[in-house]
């Protein structure tokens, strides 16, 4: 599978790198938080019955703050994900609430089901099914914690 992890803030499609095609299903969760050039970014996808996940920690200044992992997801991991972004109604492009801030973390969600792709940022995410999205992707990742905000 080619890799969708950017490197940089390239993070949405429309930013120039593209979610991976050849799969069923695939979703990247990139959070920025606003004085901390570290961004983890989760890769989740599904083709057939497989499910992978890679994850990143790119970080700019501090290069001991590296991080990858690649891994297999179970198949209950995957649909306790797919429950999330349901409760979300992510395909029937509902959007968080548009709360911005100069301050905090923005976290962004891509999907890419066939052909359809959407994607949803939101700052400083609250309680509730999208920040329940973050903090599953960033537990199967090893990232535990990161989602503190």
């Amino acid at each position: 599978m080619e890799s969708g992890l950017p490197s940089t803030y390239g993070y949405t499609e429309a930013g120039g790198h593209p979610l991976p095609g050849g799969v069923d299903e695939a979703y990247r969760l990139s959070i920025h938080a606003s004085f901390d050039l570290t961004i983890p970014v989760v890769l989740i996808s599904r083709t057939g019955n497989e499910i992978s996940l890679e994850s990143k920690i790119h970080g700019y200044l501090d290069p001991s703050s590296q991080h990858e992992v690649t891994r297999v997801v179970s198949k209950e991991q995957w649909l306790a994900l797919r429950d999330l972004i349901e409760q979300t109604r992510f395909w029937e492009g509902e959007k968080p609430s548009e709360r911005l801030g100069l301050d905090g973390v923005t976290s962004y969600f891509e999907g890419r089901r066939g052909g359809a792709y959407f994607v949803v940022q939101q700052w400083c995410p609250e309680n509730g099914p999208f920040k329940k999205i973050c903090a599953l992707l960033l537990e199967l990742a090893g990232l535990k914690g990161l989602d503190s905000w």
